[in-house]
């Protein structure tokens, strides 16, 4: 009896534990459960096992030296941030990617970094050689929210280049000899003959300054040049030659391009003609001068030439861009706009300057056949009288021996309204005002205006057509 009741006390006891056992076990579960709901999001710096490899750098979506630039932090790649990415740090990348130096970036809206946990931002000074060199840190959250990726263009590398923070068309000299770079020095024979060489084959205008730098406290390998220059070759290796060097210093140029040259666009509303560069008269409109690489503060001048003078206006930079506004524009506006963008780089006052914009102004011109219907829409009528808003709106007079099918047939394509059914006359109750139409068309063209002008007349009967619809 004893051992019975033994026996019994024993299991009650095996499966009490279990069940305990059990529980505990499950109360992990749900705690384990619960926390990967609340994880973080990923920070690099607090992921020890993780860092730039040495392939840390690559450029996506474009061509060799040119594309959405991403960086591999650990086993996964994330875009770098284009309003994040400073001049000097797209410097160190193109190095470090063999594609020469820096020509430019922008911040692609509507790409690259949507998905990404995380982006760095990189604090480089322009003469490192890896990204990895640089400090760095990740971008908040909320800042990758707004993250647009950044669209690096790296300029080929050529034998030569200049190093520094600032500008590709300023810094230490370079040269690519026996696939090494090294500075450049010359012990007696440099001059501004040489250095305007160099800044020709860069692209960058003619020579500001030259100077001899110190770059190092002790010796190291250098290319010594030997000059045969009179300064108008394209490249400085046609009239030089080089061989090993030991030297604390180098050779600093300076060329007059400093700058890169800023965009120009012009806007004129929701019912902008289809020609952009074409605003209608008595009509708003507005132009932006724009820089794409990281340039801050300066100036912008809208710079104006046309029959009745020159004009220039000058805004501050915000942004790296200028926004100039027009109320209404006339005759006097016509005429050749240029932005030029000016700031003061290394104590050297520098400027640049856009291509040329030229400007038409026109009357409103507004095209459309009246089929007598009064509609509560803006639909588009394929039939009816044709009547031309230019100025004033008149119906277009049908005595000319001009209406035939060829012309109507570019009033139907400009309407988008297919092509010729018919072309006629109707006549009008009283002699009223109407626009004559002299052409120059051979029925090809877009539209009406591309290819004639109108003079007002009195006339009896207007043109009637009818299209076949859109």
């Amino acid at each position: 009896m004893s051992l019975r009741w033994t026996l019994v006390a024993f299991c009650c006891f095996v499966l009490l534990t279990t069940e305990i056992s059990g529980r505990r076990g499950s109360k992990r579960v749900r705690s384990k459960s619960s926390s990967a709901v609340a994880r973080k999001p990923y920070n690099p710096l607090e992921d020890p096992g993780s860092s730039f490899g040495d392939d840390t750098v690559r450029l996506v979506g474009g061509f060799q030296c040119s594309g959405y630039l991403q960086v591999r932090f650990g086993p996964s790649w994330t875009s770098v941030c284009g309003t994040h990415l400073s001049f000097g740090a797209a410097t160190v990348a193109c190095r470090q990617l063999n594609c020469g130096f820096n020509g430019g970036f922008h911040s692609h809206a509507g790409s690259g970094c949507q998905n990404c946990s995380w982006s760095p931002e990189f604090r480089c000074g322009g003469g490192e050689e890896k990204l990895q060199n640089c400090s760095w840190t990740p971008l908040e959250e909320e800042t990758m929210k707004h993250c647009n990726a950044a669209y690096l263009i790296c300029r080929e590398p050529g034998d030569v280049r200049l190093v520094g923070p600032w500008s590709p068309c300023a810094g230490r000299l370079e040269l690519d000899f026996q696939e090494a770079w090294r500075p450049l020095s010359s012990l007696k024979s440099w001059s501004l003959k040489e250095a305007s060489v160099v800044c020709r084959q860069l692209g960058c205008g003619s020579a500001a300054s030259t100077s001899r730098v110190k770059l190092w406290e002790r010796p190291q390998p250098i290319w010594r040049f030997f000059s045969d220059c009179h300064g108008s070759e394209r490249a400085l290796m046609d009239c030089g030659s080089v061989r090993k060097f030991v030297s604390v210093e180098g050779t600093e140029v300076i060329c007059s391009d400093l700058l890169p040259r800023p965009s120009i666009s012009l806007f004129s509303g929701e019912d902008s003609p289809e020609n952009p560069d074409v605003v209608w008269k008595g009509h708003s409109f507005t132009i932006i001068c724009s820089l794409e690489e990281m340039f801050y503060g300066g100036h912008f001048s809208l710079r104006f030439s046309g029959f009745n003078g020159s004009q220039s206006w000058t805004q501050r930079a915000q942004n790296r861009s200028a926004v100039f506004r027009f109320s209404a524009a006339d005759e006097v506006h016509q005429g050749n706009y240029s932005c030029v963008y000016q700031k003061a780089v290394l104590n050297i006052n520098s400027s640049s300057e856009s291509p040329t914009l030229a400007v038409t102004v026109k009357e409103f011109e507004f095209l459309f056949l009246d089929d007598g219907v009064l509609r509560s829409d803006y639909s588009v009528v394929c039939s009816g009288r044709l009547v031309l808003s230019l100025g004033h709106m008149r119906l277009m007079s049908s005595e000319s021996e001009l209406w035939n099918r060829r012309l109507a047939a570019v009033v139907c394509r400009q309407l988008n309204c297919g092509s010729v059914v018919s072309v006629g006359t109707v006549d009008l109750v009283n002699r009223t005002e109407v626009w004559r139409f002299f052409s120059d068309c051979d029925g090809s063209e877009s539209a009406l205006m591309d290819c004639g002008n109108v003079e007002p007349w009195f006339s009896t009967s207007a043109v009637e057509l009818t299209c076949t619809g859109r």
